[in-house]
């Protein structure tokens, strides 16, 4: 079974977040795609509300509807969760 590269470095950000290694620019990078592909909702909690404190202080946005790349995944019930 191949190993989706993309997935890989995916998980390979995330760690190197929770490891404090990432720069402010890649925080904001990373979490703009968890929220345009909806992965920051369906992780656990502490994503949501860091993805949420990211719109909320403008540096991040909401996923533009059409233009996320999983965006039939995506619900504003996840988002609203995250309150």
């Amino acid at each position: 079974m191949a190993i989706n590269q993309a997935r890989l470095d995916l998980a390979e950000r995330i760690s190197a977040y929770e490891q404090g290694e990432l720069e402010d620019t890649a925080i904001f990078q990373l979490f703009q795609h968890m929220i345009d592909t909806g992965m920051a909702w369906r992780l656990r909690g502490s994503y949501g509300r860091m993805a949420a404190y990211l719109i909320e202080n403008g540096h991040c946005h909401d996923p533009i509807p059409g233009e996320s790349v999983d965006d039939d995944e995506w619900s504003e019930d996840a988002y609203s969760m995250t309150y």
